[in-house]
Order: structure tokens, then sequence, then C-alpha cells
């Protein structure tokens, strides 16, 4: 992380992390670089290549010369292109389906999500119908997101009124403790305990970067958390959460 010490500090906790995390991200990117994954590559193949290619020209063909019998041979070429690429996407999707199933019955737990999860990244969803607390249809992704928003607010009030009633209760018959600012050792033992695996946050950054970063990362990541300590702020980006569908087992 030989970066960072080109890199300014700044004062601001938001512009601290927005550095430090670009840092992160531009050597994980020189270092491990990006994969791309291709579409359709578990299942188009040459054979779907050779067959589309034949409709293709036989669609040139025709629209060049539109006769009789240049329309037969297109609509030939292009159902037998389309049975086969379909053919060849649903013998794909019988074999991952395969392979998650016998994941779930050896219990590799990991290795299911894993899969699930890349499964879903291809399907589609249909459009689902959002409404208002008065049962208004919501059309407007704004309107839906901000009905969402309202909705969780609500969740959590329910769940943290119990600790606020119970905060009231001891705010007359308790004192603050002083806390001593967080120690460097402190930081190191949390970071070392954290799992490896883990989907990243909005920012991106997985543990394994942190943890491999380097005693230059983890003093700038101190000096940070000291900024916060002293500003008593956090990072606006800290903030946010990503709620993500768990997949549960079906009860009969």
């Amino acid at each position: 992380m030989e970066k960072l010490k080109k890199t300014e500090r700044k004062r601001e906790v938001n512009e601290e992390w927005t550095n430090i995390k670009h840092v992160i991200l531009e050597a994980a990117k020189e270092e491990i670089g990006e994969q791309r994954k291709e579409r359709n590559q578990d299942w188009y193949d040459e054979e779907c290549q050779i067959a589309m290619k034949e409709k293709n020209d036989a669609r040139k063909k025709c629209l060049n010369k539109e006769t009789r019998k240049n329309r037969e041979k297109y609509e030939e070429k292009r159902k037998i292109a389309t049975k086969l690429c379909r053919r060849k996407k649903r013998e794909m999707w019988n074999k991952k389906i395969g392979e998650i199933k016998n994941t779930n019955i050896k219990k590799n737990v990991r290795k299911f999500y894993k899969e699930a999860k890349e499964m879903s990244k291809e399907y589609q969803q249909q459009n689902i119908i959002y409404k208002d607390g008065k049962g208004k249809i919501l059309t407007k992704e704004k309107d839906v997101l901000l009905r969402w928003q309202q909705y969780f607010q609500l969740l959590l009030e329910e769940e943290l009124q119990p600790l606020k009633e119970t905060e009231k209760e001891n705010e007359n018959t308790e004192e603050f403790e002083d806390i001593d600012k967080p120690t460097y050792v402190e930081m190191i033992e949390v970071i070392s305990n954290m799992k490896s695996g883990k989907a990243p946050g909005i920012d991106n950054i997985t543990v394994e970067l942190i943890k491999n970063g380097g005693p230059e990362l983890l003093q700038r990541i101190f000096d940070l958390l000291l900024q916060i300590w002293d500003q008593e702020r956090m990072p606006e980006e800290w903030e946010i959460g990503i709620i993500c569908p768990l997949f549960k087992k079906r009860r009969l």
C-alpha cells in the first residue's frame, strides 16, 4: 500500500475514508484484476454458433431477395436454431440444479449459497406490485423505495422501543462511565477475528483486502478510527446497509 503514503490525509472523516477506499480498490484491481463473465458461455457452444450463423445467412439472403423459397429456408433455419438453443439452455439449467441439490445433500452450506446466488443472477425477476399504507399501487421507483424505507423504519421502531424504555429507566439511576479510546492492538484483534469469505458491503471491500493490506493500511485505518472517535461522526457510507433475501428450506 505504498500509494497511501502519497495520498493526502484529510481532516473530514468522509473524505479520508474515500481516499483510503479508492487506494484499496485500485491496488486490488492492479494485483488481482477483474473477472468478467461472458454471457451464455455455459451453453452457447460451437453447435449453437453454427446454427445461428446459418440462420443469419438465410435471413440476409431473404432480405436481399425475398422469394417463397428463401422465406421457407429462413423459417426452417430459424426454428432449428431456436430449438437447439432452448435445448442447450435447458440442459445447462438442469445440470446446475442437479449440482446445487448434491451440494445441499452434502451439507456444504457455503458452496450451496454461492451456487444459488450465481444461478439467481441469471434469473430476471418479474415485476412485483407494491402498495402504500392505504393500498394504493405504486408505479414509480422513487415511491417504491420510499415505501420500503417507511416499512423498515416501522420494524426498527418496534424492535428498539423496549430498549428505549429500558434506557429511560436507567437514565436517572446509572452514570455514564468514561470509555478509553480504542487502541491499535484492539483494532488488530478485531480485524483478525473477522471471518473471511464474507460478501463485501456497498464499498466492495472484502475482509481479505484489509487483512492483507499491510501495516501502512492498518495504521491509516486506525488513524481514521481516532478521527471518528474525536469527531463523534462516522463516514456516511458506513451507515448504509444492504438487505439480501436468504434461501430457506421449504416446509411441507
